[in-house]
């Protein structure tokens, strides 16, 4: 479920959130100043259960209301014992139902998956699972290779399996979906290999979900029933499942989820056919004995050996940045060894992190996205951060570049997509959109990839090591892969564990490909409103038609082919934000006008030789050179526009997003 956070630009939740991170108010923010800035950590509270309850209490409250997140749960724990379990805002807004932090279930989406990864393994302890085995050896259908090469349970648990991304049928609000089966599921919805396994990090609910499907095979129970035998039963997790909709028992305990409170309406509870990938629900009292369990060395779950190896196989596919663990994902900082989870379905947003050297672990669920730029996305990140400086502080220095900050620098410079993308359908238009452009500063910082500043502005690099990058002002780190001299992707934290970026082919590349569109966009426009201008005009001023013969034909078709161009491109556009404004609009409901679509798609071919007829005739006939000059842009504009459908997968008839 969980998904790389959107651009945000906080400056009102910066005042009220980052503390000690922010610079003084009246102080410039400069790369100057933020070069400058140190912090030399005092000596830090005890993490105590007074202590963290009353910091919690301080800073939960606000920091929801300024979120305009309605509700949440935050629990921590420490050799054991669990130290913090407090609950804030409202589960229910219309009734004004406080969050229970013993009863109050919330949907922890895709940190849900460690309850997946936790089952793998012990099928592993008990040798029923090979880690580097091919998974069609568990599954009755077969997974294609790619080029030869299968996948394993290793790929699948680094998120290195290879598959592109897909979001059909990936959250649903009909209640039957819940039934529906998870190898039926997964069938019908087997994703495109787009890298060799094990080459490059893609995060994939599809490949959790078949991972589960696999405990429920090898282990001959429903996956919900597995973790309920082998997991929340033997941890006393008496309030979690992974049932579909929730057993009657538990439904008067399900937190209602909201977009915000401003919005303050109640969704339906979502329905995840790629149950493993994240359905569970579970109470922050539940997920205390989970962490324990984990941070004990898997204490009723499985042995310290098989624990270890879950938490310390690093699959280190980038230099110098956080990666994942087997399951698990690195989110190392203040020099603690982190292991950690978030995620996201449509309202509710979690993050679970386990300090391994200190026997720690901090859970906190919301029960909103929040506002679109000081969200759930950002009160998380904060609320860790603001933990982790006060209980284990660690100094800041400003990073110092090195020598070879400019070469390689400019050799990172470019446009950059991300590795987790449809790449085979019309989706692809979307990540077409969210391309970053990696800029190089005079001195050879750079400036674009990554998590923005709380203000909005983008990140600023400065390379530290030999290929790898520091946020200046941040603990943030960026790696870079280089084959045969050449710079092919980048990893900036915090998602560069399995959310990289990588470079964008030249032919959709956004700096080339852009520019074209706008002024492709604008001529076909202008053409298309000179039509009806010049009809009013001629019938004001009672003007007879100037052209005849093929002129004439050439005079109406241009404009008329500019349109359904136009409207061509506009309907791909409407289908893609009504497709994507509500999840429930992926699966059947999007195939008959997604079929519309692609049989539409003969109207820019048709254009195109419009434009080349309009050409033929002007350049044949006695006509103004503005006239045939406009006639070469409508030909190359079209062309353009065609570049774009092919680029963008407009003419794939794929019905699997």
């Amino acid at each position: 479920m969980w998904d790389k956070p959107s651009n945000l630009a906080a400056p009102l939740l910066a005042l009220s959130l980052l503390g000690a991170h922010a610079l003084r108010a009246d102080e410039p923010v400069t790369p100057e100043s933020i070069q400058e800035t140190v912090i030399n950590p005092a000596a830090p509270p005890e993490l105590t259960p007074a202590d963290v309850n009353a910091w919690l209490d301080g800073f939960m409250p606000y920091a929801l209301a300024q979120a305009d997140i309605a509700g949440a749960v935050v629990t921590v724990v420490r050799d054991g014992q669990l130290v913090a379990n407090r609950g804030y805002g409202f589960a229910d807004l219309e009734h004004r139902t406080p969050v229970d932090p013993d009863k109050t279930l919330f949907r922890p989406g895709s940190t849900s998956k460690l309850f997946t990864w936790t089952a793998v393994m012990q099928l592993v302890e008990r040798g029923l699972i090979d880690l580097d085995a091919d998974v069609n050896t568990y599954l009755d259908f077969k997974i294609p290779d790619y080029r030869g090469a299968p996948i394993t349970m290793r790929h699948i648990m680094t998120h290195t399996s290879g598959f592109e991304e897909v979001v059909r049928d990936l959250i649903v609000s009909d209640p039957a979906a819940g039934g529906m089966a998870l190898g039926d599921y997964l069938r019908e919805n087997i994703p495109t290999r787009i890298y060799p396994p094990g080459t490059m990090p893609a995060y994939s609910n599809y490949a959790t979900a078949l991972a589960g499907y696999i405990v429920e095979r090898l282990s001959k129970e429903p996956f919900a029933d597995y973790v309920k035998r082998h997991i929340f039963d033997p941890l006393g997790m008496q309030h979690s499942t992974f049932v579909q909709p929730l057993p009657e028992a538990m439904r008067a305990s399900m937190s209602l989820g909201y977009k915000n409170i401003k919005d303050g309406k109640s969704q339906v509870f979502e329905i995840i056919p790629a149950s493993p990938a994240g359905a569970s629900s579970v109470t922050g009292a539940d997920m205390a004995r989970f962490m324990n369990a984990h941070l004990a060395d898997g204490a009723g779950l499985m042995q310290p050996e098989t624990a270890r190896l879950m938490h310390e196989t690093v699959d280190k596919q980038f230099p110098g940045v956080n990666s994942m663990a087997l399951g698990f994902y690195r989110d190392d900082l203040n020099g603690q060894r982190i292991i950690a989870h978030g995620g996201d379905t449509q309202w509710f947003h979690s993050n679970l992190a386990l300090l391994l050297d200190q026997n720690v672990g901090v859970f906190i669920s919301l029960n909103s996205a929040g506002a679109p730029a000081i969200g759930a996305a950002l009160l998380r990140p904060e609320l860790m951060s603001e933990f982790m400086d006060r209980y284990y502080p660690a100094p800041r220095t400003a990073p110092v570049a090195l020598p070879t900050a400019r070469e390689h620098g400019a050799l990172v410079a470019g446009d950059y997509e991300s590795a987790r993308r449809a790449e085979t359908t019309p989706l692809l238009a979307l990540y077409f959109v969210g391309q970053t452009t990696v800029k190089m500063l005079p001195e050879g910082d750079l400036i674009g990839p990554g998590f923005p500043e709380v203000n909005g502005d983008k990140k600023h690099w400065r390379e530290v090591e030999p290929w790898v990058w520091q946020a200046v002002g941040g603990d943030e780190r960026m790696g870079a892969r280089v084959e045969d001299g050449r710079v092919v992707a980048i990893a900036p934290e915090p998602y560069a564990f399995a959310i990289p970026s990588t470079r964008a082919p030249w032919w959709r590349s956004k700096s080339l490909l852009l520019p074209l569109l706008v002024v492709a966009g604008g001529v076909l426009a202008l053409t298309a409103l000179a039509w009806p201008i010049r009809a009013i005009a001629r019938r004001a001023y009672r003007a007879p038609f100037p052209y005849q013969g093929a002129r004439a034909k050439a005079h109406r078709i241009a404009p008329v082919a500019s349109f359904l161009m136009l409207a061509y491109f506009g309907a791909w556009a409407g289908f893609m934000a009504w497709m994507l404004g509500s999840l429930d609009n992926t699966g059947d409901a999007s195939r008959v006008p997604l079929m519309g679509l692609y049989l539409a798609g003969v109207i820019p071919l048709a254009a195109l030789a419009g434009m080349a007829y309009v050409n033929r005739v002007l350049w044949s006939h006695p006509s103004k050179w503005f006239s045939k000059a406009w006639a070469a842009l409508l030909l190359l504009s079209s062309l353009v526009a065609l570049w774009f459908a092919i680029a963008m997968r407009y003419y794939s008839f794929e019905f699997t997003f």
